[in-house]
């Protein structure tokens, strides 16, 4: 008997076993088809190089560049073909790969000077400041910026005064490189460069698929194909190269949504037996021809749209085809003939004085000014703008009002404000507003950063980083201290931020002394510390203020600011956030530790709008607050004239029931419990009157309220807490506070990805004690999320914590005691996969109508298991 309990037991064992092992092999093979390769050069990945994926990646496979995690400097070569049904894919997400280096200047006889390898007339190569081309002038083959060639042809010396940071010069033959194969696609990639061509083509190969692309500091083409190349590019902007895309031989390509312009050469050159279909293309401003045809070049033209040159002869020397030309002209070649048989309609010759202002600097002219360059687009009702790439300072805001139907292309373009207290952007009264590629930082940061010398009880010695700001006044007397470990990861055992005294010992030496918490025990000299200047510089990046239509920011990059980065305020539309990245920049001059920071506060923070905004395939990282933050008024009635009309004060003007409409809800709550006890129709309000310290409103209802009004009874609006939101598809991690923090109805969440966070990944509910935002909130689906590693220090786990939860419904009083009130309705928490969570995996109350099914959860509750 025991015997065949034992052989049972054997064979259950065996079997348990095959079947594992059948299921881990089935699972292996599943990893190998379609996997996706992520790089990332920091490190944290599988591959930190382009060329290692590249190695490994076979059909179906997609290489993925982190965000953030550019530029790279090598070639992109994939000498492997994909399938018609299993292409090898790679996902640019808007990084950079160059053929730049830095040069290196040394500091002989007084000046700043690099020698090249060869002369400059027999080898050229492409030279940078900050990310501008500096190009040569074509009578007299000077430079067009603060450099010059010395007599031997070899050395470059920088003008007196200038700085030796930020030089870049061409070093690889090309950024991306195809030879002989076919089924690739390749999106969201920036080339630049190169010695030769930013995406170069040769061979036998077809369906090579380009999406999102540019090119641009290229000394040849910023797109090339060769031989019998067959290619499609779809949507894509070519600029500062000799030419902006030239297809030879026996190419195929078709062209759609592509800008060419301000090349030093040819715009757009299809020679030989070349086939290529153009839909909305825009050509303009390049140095030779716009665009030249010949040979027996065919193709089709739809909605092709060039401008005639300003200059009668090329402004800037040229290296490659266009080099002997003497004239320029608007088309060339074949395409100069009005009838010509083997091509298909024609291209428009566009009125010149629309024509978009030229961004590379001649002999006579400089790089024109961003803030110019919006406003007369906006004064001449244009209907897109092309900023100069290269590193802007500003000294102030630049205001984009009352922009219609506008288009902004910024695309290798940074904007560096150098005010602590002022604004980058700020958008108003927009409709249909388009602003993509630009990254923004300040300059001096609005933060500092240094190491633990010394560690007490009561207070913590440090000392600045190299490269980052001294202390001064201007951090206030309790700056937020953000504890982290050598590794820049939050400090485990850290109480939120904290509120220290700040006492300046020198400007690069301070102490801190506690003024709330205790500091970790297990803090030690060696870590690291920062100082944010929220509090006392009180500006966001970019505001986005008033905007009655659409405002979209595409491939947009955050660096730092002093507060909050995007701030919504009534809208009475929505703000897309598309493939926006929210990271630390790069080390400051002089530094050597990284950014423990990019934002001060929230990276997203809408209020008192009637749409909220949509997020999809964003980046949001290191910031000093929440991810997104979406509220609106909550307001206490101060006066009851009658049951439709009452009053009530806030201590400025304030333009938050600017969006309301007529028929609007309002909804009322009870006095400390916030219990909603009534609804009432929204008819109109007026400014009653204003004082130093008071202004007072009324409010005028359409019909009387469900309850009677009562003063010290509390009011929201829900049409003004920005509901109406989408977050999708992104990617939310290594910050303080909260990933998202919703207090609007009708919201969808999914597809996302939380991790590392101090608080929780995803709060619902009103902050109606203290902070008085928002209301209670209704229709919201959270699902297809993953979230990981939440609560990385003890704030989420505190005491007295309201969302101890990866997701959490809450409800934050002035009381905080049972019974609380249920006024949540039809929330939706399904199909998400949550672990590694120090507290709860859900939690929820305050909440009638919860619908929780389908979630995965693995080791919740860390913090109670230790």
């Amino acid at each position: 008997m025991y015997q065949f309990i034992f052989n049972i037991l054997i064979f259950n064992f065996l079997l348990l076993a095959i079947v594992s092992a059948s299921n881990e092999y089935n699972h292996q093979q599943a990893r190998q088809i379609g996997r996706e390769l992520l790089v990332d050069q920091r490190g944290g990945t599988s591959y930190k190089t382009i060329a290692s994926a590249v190695s490994s990646a076979v059909p179906g496979d997609k290489i993925i560049l982190a965000k953030g995690s550019g530029p790279y400097r090598e070639t992109l070569n994939i000498r492997k073909s994909g399938t018609a049904t299993a292409p090898i894919i790679v996902e640019g997400n808007g990084e950079t790969i160059t053929g730049f280096d830095p040069m290196p200047f040394t500091f002989n006889d007084n000046v700043w000077m690099y020698t090249l390898s060869k002369p400059f007339e027999t080898a050229p190569a492409v030279i940078t400041w900050y990310g501008r081309r500096i190009l040569q002038d074509q009578n007299t083959g000077e430079f067009i910026g603060p450099i010059k060639l010395r007599t031997d042809g070899k050395t470059l010396e920088l003008t007196s005064g200038t700085s030796a940071e930020g030089w870049e010069i061409s070093t690889r033959l090309f950024v991306v490189a195809l030879n002989g194969v076919s089924h690739h696609i390749y999106r969201n990639i920036i080339a630049t460069g190169s010695l030769n061509d930013g995406f170069n083509l040769h061979g036998d190969g077809n369906n090579i698929i380009f999406e999102n692309i540019a090119g641009y500091n290229n000394l040849d083409e910023g797109f090339s194909s060769h031989e019998t190349i067959s290619c499609t590019i779809t949507n894509g902007r070519f600029w500062a190269n000799d030419n902006g895309i030239a297809n030879v031989h026996n190419s195929v390509t078709n062209i759609t949504n592509v800008m060419i312009h301000d090349n030093v050469g040819y715009g757009l050159w299809l020679p030989d037996n070349t086939t290529s279909n153009l839909v909305d293309i825009r050509v303009w401003n390049n140095g030779a021809a716009q665009i030249r045809l010949n040979g027996r070049a065919t193709g089709t033209a739809t909605r092709v749209s060039v401008w005639k040159s300003s200059w009668s002869s090329p402004p800037w020397r040229r290296y490659m085809e266009s080099k002997v030309v003497k004239n320029t002209t608007t088309l060339d070649g074949n395409a100069a003939y009005t009838s010509v048989p083997f091509w298909t309609g024609k291209s428009e010759i566009m009125n010149i004085s629309t024509m978009p202002i030229p961004v590379n600097p001649t002999a006579n002219s400089t790089v024109p000014s961003i803030a110019v360059l919006i406003q007369n687009a906006i004064t001449t009702s244009r209907s897109f703008v092309v900023l100069p790439a290269g590193i802007h300072r500003l000294t102030d805001q630049i205001n984009i009002r009352n922009a219609t139907n506008l288009e902004i292309d910024g695309t290798g373009t940074t904007l560096i404000m150098t005010n602590r207290k002022r604004s980058i952007l700020s958008i108003s009264k927009a409709n249909n507003l388009v602003i993509r590629g630009l990254t923004f930082d300040y300059d001096p940061l609005p933060f500092t950063q240094g190491t633990i010398t010394a560690v007490t009880l009561s207070s913590i010695t440090f000392k600045v980083h190299d490269g980052y700001p001294d202390l001064d006044n201007g951090f206030g007397s309790t700056p937020p201290a953000h504890l982290f470990k050598p590794d820049g990861r939050r400090h485990p055992h850290a109480y939120d931020f904290y509120k220290p005294s700040l006492k300046i010992i020198t400007n690069r030496t301070g102490t801190l002394i506690k003024t709330g918490p205790n500091w970790p025990v297990t803090l030690a000299i060696g870590d690291f510390v920062a100082l944010d200047r929220r509090e006392t510089d009180a500006t966001n990046a970019v505001n986005i203020f008033d905007c009655i239509g659409s405002v979209t920011f595409e491939y947009i990059v955050m660096l730092s600011s002093p507060c909050l980065s995007f701030v919504g305020r009534y809208n009475l539309d929505v703000v897309n956030f598309r493939r926006v990245t929210l990271r630390p920049g790069s080390v400051p001059i002089g530094a050597i530790q990284s950014r423990l920071l990019s934002t001060n506060a929230d990276a997203i923070n809408f209020a008192y709008c009637r749409k909220g905004p949509r997020i999809e395939n964003c980046d949001i990282s290191h910031q000093g607050d929440d991810s997104l933050n979406v509220h609106g008024p909550f307001l206490k009635i101060t006066s009851v004239l009658s049951n439709t009309r009452f009053q009530f004060t806030h201590p400025r003007p304030y333009s938050f029931l600017h969006p309301t409409k007529t028929g609007d809800t309002v909804r009322l709550h009870a006095n400390g419990s916030f219990n909603l006890i009534g609804m009432a129709k929204f008819a109109s309000y007026r400014l009653v009157n204003t004082s130093d310290e008071v202004t007072t409103y009324e409010i005028n209802l359409l019909t009387s309220p469900t309850t009677h009004l009562a003063v010290d009874q509390w009011f929201d609006i829900p049409e003004l807490n920005s509901p109406d939101y989408i977050v999708r598809d992104s990617y939310f991690h290594d910050h303080r506070a909260r990933g998202l923090r919703l207090m609007a109805s009708n919201g969808l969440i999914e597809r996302n990805r939380f991790e590392r966070l101090t608080k929780c990944a995803i709060s619902v509910g009103p902050e109606f004690g203290y902070w008085r935002e928002a209301g209670w909130v209704n229709n919201v689906t959270i699902r297809n999320n993953n979230i990981s590693y939440i609560g990385v220090d003890i704030s989420l786990s505190a005491t007295g914590s309201i969302t101890p939860g990866a997701i959490s419904i809450f409800v934050h009083t002035d009381k905080q005691l049972t019974p609380y009130p249920n006024n949540h309705s039809n929330l939706i928490i399904e199909n998400n996969a949550i672990q590694e969570i120090s507290v709860a995996g859900i939690h929820a109350y305050a909440v009638n109508g919860l619908l929780v099914r389908n979630n995965t959860l693995f080791h919740t509750n860390l913090i109670r298991g230790q």
